[in-house]
């Protein structure tokens, strides 16, 4: 039962259904047409030429001045019936087909010939016969007025049998050509949706252990093929995101466990014997520190997910740039004068963008620290803020070792460390610029990476103005 409800709701079936039935409208349509149009051409044909019977008979007659027609001088067919009537209202000739019975003559008719005009109508035989009838007055030659009148009538069954048969081939070819067609366009249908059927059974065999295996694609210029190809993309984007999130999890996993490692073996080595208050006192801070390293660590996965999740909170507001660079200054020189680095602000255009500034301030916070932190003695760290085209922009430049080129296109993932061995002994834990990174995107920008080694590097940071905001470039960046 559920396989045979799966058919009739398959795309196969229903795509055979429409267009059985939009082709059995067409061709019930075109029937009706086609037959109307044979009908009335038919029976115009067959009025036509009985007309002309009758006109032809009535000319024969206004040639003669004999009173009465002989059938023998008529050329008439076998289902032809020919009544004249005198001027008196007696049947004065007629065709032996008439021998049982006379014509009617209505009085419409008689009317119409009074009137000299043709009469065509349709009766019925008292032999259950229906004819078409002519009525019609004539003038012998050199008499006066109306001499008789003439009715031709012909059977109307010729034309009933061809429309008939016309009918039963209707009715044979309509039916056949369905059937045909429903035959057709299910093998059609059927060949047709083979590569989506193919596309199918390949993604449910695509699981997160073959992310690589892709869809095979037929035809990439066809629906299905781009269909396909948009799929494939889509695996692409999949992968991309599971081994990041594999590695992550990795990566976060080995973060956590290190810490809890050395607390772990501190705690055990002093359970091992009795031990001075001083002891344990020092015992007790580094076990804080290492929990204050874990729950820093918390935090900043957890803003890391709502920014993944889109649920990173954007408070709107209007922030001026250079205020904004002006507070980080003031709140990082001291750890700046303690390592011996200049830290300032220079080219500082008061430009305002919208946005939320405590994150702002975080972003360009890390930014600074990520820069003293790799500066040395006597270095100098530089913040600076301006306009170009739609975008504002931050920079944050320094005159430290460099990163090497193959570290740049990794700066902004998790975890990841240009200097594995110094990030962790400084209490880095690889989450500073994919934070940084996220916030960027959050507002719309961007972040870029320009970096000599030995010479320092520059991180530039762009949010773009909102579409009403104009404002003219103050500086060609």
């Amino acid at each position: 039962m559920d396989k045979f409800r799966s058919a009739f709701s398959s795309l196969r079936f229903r795509l055979t259904v429409w267009y059985v039935l939009v082709l059995a409208v067409v061709l019930v349509a075109f029937s009706l047409i086609l037959y109307n149009t044979i009908e009335i051409s038919q029976k115009n044909e067959f009025e036509a030429k009985l007309i002309a019977t009758a006109d032809l008979i009535a000319s024969k007659a206004e040639s003669l001045a004999a009173p009465e027609i002989q059938v023998s001088e008529i050329p008439l067919k076998e289902e032809v019936f020919y009544q004249q009537i005198n001027r008196n209202g007696q049947i004065i000739n007629r065709t032996a087909n008439l021998v049982d019975f006379n014509l009617p003559f209505s009085n419409a008719a008689g009317q119409a010939v009074n009137r000299e005009q043709t009469y065509l109508e349709y009766v019925i035989l008292p032999t259950g016969q229906k004819i078409a009838l002519v009525t019609r007055g004539y003038s012998f030659l050199g008499g006066e007025g109306i001499s008789g009148v003439l009715q031709v009538g012909s059977l109307f069954s010729r034309v009933e049998e061809n429309l008939g048969m016309l009918r039963f081939w209707i009715w044979i070819v309509v039916p056949t050509t369905l059937l045909l067609t429903s035959l057709g366009g299910i093998f059609l249908a059927d060949r047709l949706l083979k590569p989506l059927a193919k596309i199918i059974a390949s993604a449910r065999e695509i699981s997160s252990r073959n992310l690589d295996q892709r869809l095979p694609i037929s035809n990439p210029k066809d629906e299905l093929g781009r269909l396909a190809i948009t799929l494939n993309d889509l695996f692409d984007r999949l992968e991309n995101s599971f081994k990041n999130q594999q590695r992550f999890i990795a990566d976060a996993s080995h973060e956590l466990r290190t810490p809890m490692a050395a607390m772990r073996a501190e705690i055990e080595v002093s359970l091992r014997r009795e031990r001075e208050r001083d002891e344990y006192k020092h015992l007790i801070g580094s076990n804080l520190e290492e929990v204050k390293r874990l729950a820093r660590m918390a935090e900043r996965l957890l803003f890391l997910t709502q920014s993944d999740a889109g649920k990173l909170p954007i408070r709107e507001e209007k922030i001026p740039l250079d205020g904004l660079c002006r507070r980080v200054v003031d709140k990082l020189s001291l750890l700046a004068s303690d390592k011996n680095i200049c830290l300032g602000a220079e080219s500082l255009n008061e430009v305002n963008v919208h946005g939320d500034s405590e994150l702002l301030e975080q972003l360009l916070m890390i930014l600074v620290e990520n820069a003293l932190k790799y500066t040395p003695i006597d270095g100098k760290v530089t913040l600076s803020c301006g306009a170009f085209k739609k975008k504002a922009w931050l920079e944050v430049t320094d005159n430290g070792q460099g990163i090497p080129e193959q570290h740049l296109p990794h700066l902004f993932e998790r975890f990841y460390r240009v200097d594995k061995a110094r990030s962790r002994e400084e209490g880095g834990t690889g989450l500073g610029l994919s934070i940084a990174h996220s916030i960027a995107a959050a507002h719309g920008g961007h972040i870029e990476v320009k970096s000599n080694l030995n010479s320092g590097t520059t991180f530039r940071v762009f949010i773009p103005f909102p579409e009403k905001h104009t404002l003219l470039d103050n500086n060609q960046y």
